[in-house]
């Protein structure tokens, strides 16, 4: 039976949550000797928001995908996490640390579909646990709301994902159903604006 998690994944999942938090850091001007103090708490709050919203999309399509029966793997992504380091920058991070390798000659196109819907549909649902987050215990760095600022990244990361250009998960969804397809983006853009409404 295959293994949950193995301790290979584990570890590029954690290289892969703390780069993207160092990442996400440095684009909203947060790395400054004035700041260096603050930033294990930097790194932190974007490791359990934004870290989180991109692993977790991921396993969502490693968990629906064994359940398929399909092998499924984490691995990291070296060169996107060195490209997201460089870009972030200039206050532009490239989210792609990693991505979830599926093994499975058999599966039927509906199957590939839903593993895919898996992603999105995370980001989804953590976009609205953190917008009442950011209701319920807001935490403002500056003028800016973090949770509210990690609702809106897990429905940017979910929205891309949805484009129906490959390798992105929209592809397949569109592939197999373009009702079901636009249905997610309707979802998406009504969250949108009931999370822009609620902050």
């Amino acid at each position: 039976m295959e293994d949950i998690l193995t301790v290979d994944e584990l570890k590029d999942i954690l290289i892969s949550i703390l780069a993207l938090s160092l990442c996400l850091t440095i684009a909203t001007g947060n790395l400054s000797l004035s700041k260096l103090f603050k930033l294990p708490l930097y790194i932190a709050f974007f490791s359990l928001s934004v870290g989180s919203g991109f692993v977790l999309h991921e396993l969502g399509h490693k968990f629906v995908a064994m359940a398929f029966g399909a092998y499924a793997r984490f691995q990291k992504w070296t060169f996107g996490l060195i490209f997201a380091l460089l870009t972030s920058f200039f206050g532009v991070v490239f989210i792609a640390p990693g991505a979830v390798y599926i093994f499975a000659p058999h599966l039927a196109l509906w199957e590939y579909a839903a593993i895919s819907a898996a992603g999105p549909l995370v980001n989804l649902f953590l976009a609205f646990l953190f917008s009442i987050m950011a209701k319920a215990i807001p935490f403002w760095v500056g003028r800016l709301e973090l949770w509210h600022f990690a609702a809106f990244v897990n429905i940017w990361l979910g929205l891309f994902n949805l484009l129906p250009i490959p390798p992105l998960d929209g592809s397949k969804i569109f592939a197999w159903n373009f009702i079901v397809w636009i249905g997610m983006l309707v979802m998406f853009f009504l969250a949108f604006i009931v999370i822009g409404g609620i902050a």
